[in-house]
């Protein structure tokens, strides 16, 4: 049901960012406006509920339809160690993706679109209770020692609120945001297994619109 539903939105963003390219090139001069989201996320990977932060960085190539970049950050303790020798278990996540919105709706105050994003994710398992240690040009770095690493192919489809909160003339407006995503993983895994990544994704937090 989830892959029906998956695929049927793929082909509707798709449907109407073609029909639509043409008419809105045809009516509207724009200049390239930029947006920054910033979101607290919550979602469910491997079993555990992850907390973490999503910053979006995107720019207006047509009137409704923007892309840009999408990156996100996770950690956590876990509470199963993969029938490994690991003291104390946890789990590191970071995801990069490439990320389109079609609005659907844009006043003044109020903004809705769907996303469509496509990308990698880089789950890591680790000892909580050890660290690794290395040198850059900062000096030296300590993290917790990764046991078991995942790389995964990653695509979710969504959904963009944006509701202004603050107008300014000279610099970006404000607007408490949030969004929905449903994230879909294809790979092969170190630890647990693709499915485990498979599941929505819920963040709320502001978004600048308006830079340039």
């Amino acid at each position: 049901m989830k892959r029906h539903l998956f695929f049927t939105l793929f082909f509707f963003i798709s449907f109407i960012s073609i029909a639509q390219e043409s008419e809105i090139q045809d009516l509207f001069e724009i200049e390239n406006e930029i947006a920054i989201d910033i979101y607290g996320f919550h979602s469910n990977m491997v079993q555990e509920n992850v907390f973490g932060l999503t910053v979006d960085f995107k720019m207006y190539l047509r009137e409704n339809w923007a892309t840009g970049l999408s990156f996100s950050l996770a950690s956590r303790p876990l509470n199963t160690n993969y029938g490994l020798r690991i003291a104390e278990p946890g789990f590191e996540y970071g995801e990069f993706s490439w990320l389109n919105q079609f609005d659907i709706y844009k006043n003044e105050k109020v903004r809705l679109g769907f996303l469509l994003s496509n990308g990698l994710g880089v789950a890591h398992l680790t000892d909580r209770n050890r660290n690794d240690e290395f040198w850059n040009e900062d000096g030296l770095l300590s993290t917790h020692q990764r046991v078991r690493t995942n790389i995964l192919y990653l695509i979710q489809p969504g959904f963009e609120a944006n509701f202004r909160v603050y107008d300014n003339d000279e610099f970006p407006d404000v607007y408490l945001s949030t969004e929905a995503r449903y994230r879909k993983a294809f790979g092969n895994t170190d630890f647990g297994r693709p499915k485990d990544f498979n599941n929505f994704y819920v963040g709320f937090g502001v978004s600048l619109i308006g830079f340039w």
